[in-house]
């Protein structure tokens, strides 16, 4: 029984970081639609967007600390560093949702496949 179950779990793995990567893809190419709408508002990306802004998922360190100025704000509600004010949060929330579902997609999936993944760990050791 550990073993289908072992297998199942392997299957989901697998298949959502297929589904990751592709997500990570559009979304990537809507990063830098809204790189361009908030250099319009404020003139500049943040330093962790600049230093990071073409890499690509599968640099996942550098993907993922570029996407933060938009992830935190939209799921957390706060500013992704020290200097985004509130205003920038605003603004990321404020959005289209067009523009931002991709992300919060994205990171609710990941969320989902290392819950999964620690699953498969456990049952792993168990088996």
């Amino acid at each position: 029984m550990a073993e289908y179950v072992f297998l199942i779990l392997t299957c989901i793995v697998i298949l959502g970081l297929i589904l990751m990567f592709i997500l990570m893809h559009v979304e990537n190419n809507k990063f830098y639609i809204i790189c361009d709408l908030y250099k319009k508002e404020f003139g500049t990306l943040p330093f962790e967007a600049k230093l990071f802004n073409t890499s690509s998922p599968f640099f996942i360190i550098g993907y993922n600390i570029k996407m933060n100025f938009i992830i935190i704000p939209l799921v957390f509600n706060m500013p992704s560093s020290l200097g985004l004010q509130d205003e920038k949060v605003k603004f990321i929330r404020g959005l289209p949702k067009e523009l931002t579902n991709i992300f919060l997609m994205t990171f609710y999936l990941s969320v989902l496949m290392t819950i999964v993944f620690i699953a498969l760990i456990i049952v792993a050791m168990t088996a």
